[in-house]
C-alpha cells in the first residue's frame, strides 16, 4: 500500500517505484483540496459550505466520479484560467484541482479501502519520517550517506511495531559476544 498527498513528484515515485502497490490518496489532502474547489466555485459563505459537505459525503461514499464531474462543470463554468492568472484565481484552482483529482483517481476509493482496514491518512509515515530525521539531522551531524543509511535502517528498526528491532539482535552475530 502507498498513501500519499497526490503530490506530483510523489505520484512520479510511486508510479516509477512502486507501481504494483495499492494507491490510497491521504483523505484529509483530499478533502483540503475539495474544500479549496467549493471556495473558487462559489466564494466563501453558505453555498461554498453547502456544496463542500455534499461533495465530502459523496468522496466518503466512492462517488468520487460525480465528484470530478462536478469540479469539471464548475470549471466549465468559470472558463479555463488565462496564461496570466495567477494560481488563486478561482479558474486556475479548479483547473489544477481537476487535474489533481483525475491525476489520483485510482487513490479515492475510500470505502473499499476502510472495508480492508487500510489507513486513509499519511500521518504515520508523516510521524515516522519525522522521527527519522531527528536522528540523522540536526546540530553537529555529519553523515556519510553510508553511514546515514545504516542509521535509517537502524533506527527504522527500533521504532516498528513489528519486532524488528528484535530480530534484528537475534539475527546478529555481534550480540553472542556482548
Amino acid at each position: 500500500m502507498f498513501v500519499s498527498d497526490g503530490a506530483g513528484a510523489i505520484r512520479i515515485l510511486r508510479e516509477r517505484g512502486f507501481s504494483d502497490a495499492a494507491f490510497v490518496l491521504d483523505w484529509n489532502h483530499a478533502v483540503d483540496h475539495l474544500r479549496t474547489c467549493a471556495v473558487a466555485a462559489f466564494g466563501e459563505g453558505a453555498k461554498a459550505d453547502d456544496w463542500f459537505e455534499r461533495h465530502t459525503d459523496r468522496l466518503w461514499q466512492g462517488r468520487c466520479d460525480l465528484v470530478i464531474r462536478q469540479i469539471a462543470r464548475h470549471s466549465r463554468r468559470l472558463g479555463a484560467p488565462p496564461k496570466s492568472a495567477p494560481d488563486n484565481d478561482p479558474r486556475r484552482v479548479l483547473a489544477n484541482n481537476l487535474g489533481y483529482f483525475r491525476a489520483n483517481r485510482a487513490g479515492i476509493d475510500y470505502p473499499a479501502f476502510r472495508k480492508n482496514g487500510w489507513p486513509l491518512g499519511s500521518g504515520i509515515v508523516e510521524s515516522a519520517i519525522k522521527q527519522l530525521g531527528k536522528r540523522v539531522k540536526g546540530a553537529e551531524k555529519h553523515w556519510t550517506s553510508a553511514g546515514a543509511e545504516q542509521t535509517l535502517q537502524v533506527v527504522a528498526k527500533l521504532i516498528s511495531d513489528d519486532h524488528s528491532w528484535e530480530h534484528f539482535w537475534e539475527r546478529c552475530p555481534m550480540a553472542d559476544a556482548a
